[in-house]
């Protein structure tokens, strides 16, 4: 049931995998990255049920979350700078186009 709201991306990722093999090497390499970053994001704020353990858009919006976000980011990337900057932008831009549209 795609229509599901709880589906999650991971589910689907890995459903598109098992039902095209050669799926990897059709992805974009931005894509792939994107999918990486939104792993260690997920990871990262994992929490229980009806806990806000992840910053939420207001927080994205004020900039308090960034600087939680990139001191969590420079230790799981041993302070990889582009690794961290492609990260927060990623989870920017996301957030503020799904706030424009």
């Amino acid at each position: 049931n795609f229509s599901d709201p709880d589906l999650r991306f991971e589910t689907l990722f890995e459903m598109c995998n098992k039902l095209y093999p050669d799926l990897g090497k059709l992805l974009s390499k931005d894509f792939k990255m994107e999918v990486k970053i939104y792993e260690v994001f997920m990871k990262m704020y994992q929490g229980t049920f009806f806990q806000y353990s992840f910053p939420t858009v207001v927080e994205w919006l004020d900039g308090s979350a960034k600087g939680n976000y990139l001191s969590k980011l420079e230790q799981i990337y041993n302070k990889d700078k582009k690794m961290v900057e492609k990260s927060i932008n990623l989870v920017e831009k996301t957030v503020h186009t799904f706030l424009l549209h």
